[in-house]
């Protein structure tokens, strides 16, 4: 039973903070004396500095104060900042009872931060927010109309309420927003700040010199919301390809519990698999229909995984391990391809979102670049054949998997493929450059971009460079930089000094001084360690064997002679071991 208590009069953040406290006890009803006091202790200890709370308040949290008392003051102050909150979204709501419920419910997630606006944009006086572009295809478009109060922005890297919605005496929707600038791209780009205006014509000389957030209120008299539906567009996956379907698979849930309605006959009949798939990972649900399809597509010691292992801890960790492996590839493209079928007839993000003739010389420029270098094929997918120009040490990971380092002898044959992914990122679109370096055995068939995502060891080998696009700038600079970072990569390739200027990289003697530097420190570390433990060692077999036999040994054994070569054969072998790996 909770003690009644008058609670004083404290600022917000004051009792939110005494909330946030409270948040972190334990029940006051059930817990025993000795846990409310070990309780009371590491509260005190991690939230409740004394000096820190104001004067007025420390009574209520003096030591003398009564452990019971103690909990009670903090559950109250929790039970006021819930009802305020509460009074407050009554208020928000009664605010927002002229405009439509879509668009009231999308800006009160707003105020609450559920929802960052991710794009905007400006049409004479109707501004358009959008949010939701980075998960999903479900963009929530939400037009302010006769907006006033929002500086004229080139793009905006986060935008988010810093207050709460309010509304004046004229009637009018005031909505605070605290916005951080992208950076600028280059530093030629800074001479066309200056064209950087606010609504009423002014300069605007704090937001145009730096990237600090800036802070406006946005005045407008009403608004309105719709759901812009494009293709499921699965997040970059650096790492597993799995993941690559599970977020597509949360993506069409989202739309599915938002907009039912909106979802294609392709897309409702795989719902059911789309569930499994994004639970899949929690191992708490069972997945018969992935068991069924992994059987049909012949990955038999995955059918036997799933069948026998799932809800078992040491069983999914051997499944984890299965489902990274090449043999789980065919079920991999055919749930891909359910998934790609499905999306037919919805636009692109960036088709939605960005100019179409400017992307078009973008992907015209990446070819000719890539063509000039040797590559094959046309936009998003190139292709370049040759031996390998160095030795090189490349690790082979994927998710689960242990990484692996193999040592690449120079002359090895390769295939090196790039693949251009189009995405959009917040405000930004962006390519995603996939570098996959293959090197096939004799006899051994090709494997294609998707086939690479898989572990198959020593034989292929997968990065990502990424491109960002910012609108109105010139990407003259960094196409190229980017595009020769992802040949680099591709083909193992070290970079010249000319390149290594292109791409701010240290110089090569700066590489192998480092190198050398390190090998050296360990070499010295490793010989001041391996000495007296080889010492060690040999006083124990003197020990052993009644001493006589080995006091010679010890006596004449050649102490710094070793010390010497540990030192260097292990500092020599690290150092180029780094230097491989640097370079």
């Amino acid at each position: 039973m909770k003690i009644p208590i008058t609670l004083p009069e404290m600022d917000k953040n004051t009792l939110e903070w005494l909330s946030l406290a409270a948040s972190a006890a334990i029940d006051p009803e059930t817990a025993t004396k000795a846990k409310l006091r070990r309780a009371r202790k590491w509260i005190v200890k991690s939230f409740l500095p004394m000096e820190e709370i104001p004067a007025h308040i420390r009574p209520y949290l003096a030591p003398e104060v009564s452990d019971e008392q103690f909990f009670a003051f903090l559950c109250a102050c929790d039970d006021q900042v819930q009802a305020l909150k509460e009074q407050h979204m009554q208020e928000m709501e009664q605010l927002t009872d002229d405009l439509p419920p879509d668009c009231a419910q999308l800006l009160l997630q707003i105020v609450r931060r559920e929802l960052n606006i991710q794009l905007c944009r400006r049409e004479g006086n109707a501004l358009h927010l959008y949010a939701g572009l980075n998960r999903g295809s479900l963009i929530r478009h939400l037009t302010l109309q006769d907006a006033h109060g929002f500086p004229v922005l080139i793009a905006a890297d986060d935008i988010e309420a810093e207050g709460t919605l309010f509304r004046d005496e004229d009637g009018r929707f005031g909505l605070p927003l605290q916005i951080t600038p992208c950076p600028p791209p280059s530093a030629e780009d800074d001479t066309d700040q200056d064209e950087d205006v606010s609504d009423d014509g002014t300069m605007d000389d704090e937001f145009c010199s730096d990237d600090e957030p800036l802070s406006c209120v946005v005045t407008f008299s009403g608004a309105t919301m719709e759901y812009i539906i494009c293709r499921v567009e699965p997040l970059n996956c650096l790492q597993t390809p799995w993941a690559y379907l599970i977020s597509a698979a949360d993506a069409i849930l989202e739309k599915n519990e938002l907009l039912p309605h909106t979802l294609n006959d392709k897309e409702r009949a795989l719902l059911p698999l789309l569930t499994e798939l994004s639970g899949f990972f929690s191992n708490e649900t069972a997945a018969p229909l992935l068991t069924a399809m992994a059987e049909e597509e012949g990955c038999t010691k995955l059918y036997r995984l799933l069948n026998k292992c799932r809800g078992s801890v040491q069983g999914f960790e051997r499944l984890q391990l299965e489902l990274s492996h090449a043999r789980s590839e065919p079920l991999w493209r055919r749930i891909a391809g359910l998934l790609a079928e499905s999306q037919i007839g919805y636009p692109v993000k960036n088709e939605v979102f960005s100019a179409p003739s400017g992307m078009d010389a973008i992907r015209a420029q990446i070819t000719d670049i890539l063509h000039a270098n040797g590559y094959t094929g046309t936009y998003p997918d190139f292709e370049k054949r040759g031996p390998l120009s160095r030795t090189c040490v490349a690790a082979s990971g994927h998710p689960f998997v242990k990484m692996r380092d193999h040592l690449l002898l120079r002359g090895r044959p390769g295939i090196y493929r790039i693949h251009c992914r189009e995405h959009f990122y917040t405000h930004i679109p962006g390519i995603l450059l996939e570098c996959v370096s293959q090197f096939p055995k004799r006899g051994e068939p090709e494997l294609d971009r998707i086939a690479c995502m898989f572990d198959h060891g020593d034989h292929c080998f997968k990065d990502y460079v990424m491109l960002q696009i910012i609108p109105d700038s010139d990407t003259s600079n960094t196409l190229p930089q980017s595009l020769l970072r992802a040949m680099l990569n591709a083909e193992h390739r070290r970079p010249n000094r000319e390149q290594r200027q292109a791409l701010d990289l240290p110089a090569q003697g700066d590489t192998l001084r480092a190198a050398l530097a390190m090998g050296l420190a360990f070499g010295v570390l490793f010989g001041i360690l391996c000495t007296p433990a080889l010492a060690l060692l040999l006083t124990g077999f003197a020990v052993i064997d009644g001493v006589g036999a080995f006091l010679p040994l010890l006596a004449d054994f050649p102490w710094l002679e070793t010390l010497v070569f540990s030192t260097v054969g292990f500092g020599g072998f690290l150092a180029v071991y780094l230097w491989f790996w640097l370079e």
